[in-house]
C-alpha cells in the first residue's frame, strides 16, 4: 500500500444513462495502485454506454456543488455524506456492488417518474374543482351535471362534453368500487384537462352502488400519455382498502391529494 502522503481521495463525476434518462452520480475512491483505473473499467464493463465520465479531480478541488448536483454518490469510503442515494462499493466491483448500483439507478428512475406523475396530477386536480359534502343530487346524471357545470365555469368543458359523459354512463356504470365512481367521456374531449372531485359523507346512489367519491375526468388527447400513469395511481389507490379508508377521513383538497400521492 502506498504511504499516506501518496494517498488522495478523488472524485469521478459520471452520468448513468438508463431508460428513465441520465442519472448524475459522483464516484469517490482512494487511488491505490491503479485501483481507480480498475474501478472505471469495472463500471464501464458493467454499465457500458450508461456510464460517461465527466470529471476527475483531487478531493481538495471538489466543491460542495459537485456533491449537491449529483443524484447518486458511489464511494469506496464509508464517509458520512449527509444525504440519501449513496452506494458504498469495493475498489474492485463485486456482483453485490453492481446490484446495489443498479437498484439505486432504478430507485432514482422511480422517483423521477413519481415526480412527473405528481406534477401532472396537480395540474388536473384543481382545488377549485374539489367539493366536500355538497348536495349535488343523488343520481349519476345530477352529479355529472353539477361537476361538469363547475368545470365549464372554469372554461374546461362545454355542454357537448357533459352529454357525452352522460351517454357513456348509460352504457355501463362507472362505479368501479363501493366508494368511488369515475365518470368520463367517450369521444368528446374537454377544452382543457381536468378532474373534478365530489367527496360526500352521505353516499350517493350510483347505478346499484353507493359511492362517497365521484371523480369526473376530462382529458385532452395530447395529455393521454401522461395521464395513464395518473389513472393507474387513482385506480390503485381506490382499490386499496386502507388508503380508501384514509381518503374517507380527509376534509379538504390538500389532505385528499396528500393521501392520493402517498406511497
Amino acid at each position: 500500500m502506498q504511504p499516506p502522503e501518496r494517498q488522495a481521495l478523488g472524485l469521478l463525476q459520471t452520468v448513468l444513462c438508463g431508460p428513465g434518462g441520465e442519472v448524475h452520480a459522483d464516484v469517490f475512491f482512494f487511488f491505490f495502485f491503479g485501483f481507480d483505473d480498475q474501478l472505471l473499467h469495472d463500471l464501464h464493463y458493467s454499465f457500458g454506454e450508461e456510464l460517461h465520465l465527466l470529471k476527475k479531480a483531487p478531493f481538495s478541488e471538489i466543491t460542495p456543488d459537485d456533491v449537491d448536483e449529483a443524484e447518486m454518490i458511489i464511494s469506496t469510503t464509508p464517509f458520512a455524506f449527509g444525504r440519501k442515494n449513496v452506494v458504498f462499493v469495493n475498489p474492485i466491483l463485486s456482483r453485490q456492488d453492481i446490484h446495489a448500483i443498479r437498484n439505486e439507478i432504478n430507485h432514482i428512475h422511480h422517483l423521477r417518474l413519481r415526480m412527473e406523475i405528481i406534477t401532472f396530477l396537480l395540474t388536473i386536480f384543481r382545488e377549485q374543482l374539489y367539493f366536500r359534502n355538497v348536495d349535488a343530487g343523488n343520481s349519476p346524471e345530477a352529479v355529472i351535471r353539477f361537476l361538469s357545470g363547475k368545470a365549464a365555469d372554469l372554461g374546461c368543458c362545454d355542454e357537448t362534453f357533459t352529454e357525452d359523459v352522460l351517454a357513456r354512463e348509460q352504457i355501463s356504470s362507472t362505479a368501479f368500487t363501493d366508494h368511488c365512481a369515475i365518470p368520463h367521456s367517450m369521444a368528446e374531449p374537454p377544452r382543457s384537462s381536468f378532474i373534478a372531485v365530489l367527496h360526500n359523507d352521505v353516499p350517493i346512489h350510483w347505478n346499484g352502488r353507493y359511492v362517497n367519491f365521484v371523480l369526473l375526468i376530462g382529458i385532452r388527447e395530447q395529455d393521454m400519455p401522461r395521464f395513464r400513469n395518473v389513472f393507474d395511481l387513482v385506480i390503485d389507490t381506490f382499490s386499496n382498502v386502507e388508503k380508501t379508508l384514509r381518503l374517507l377521513k380527509t376534509n379538504d383538497w390538500r389532505e385528499f391529494i396528500q393521501i392520493l400521492t402517498a406511497e
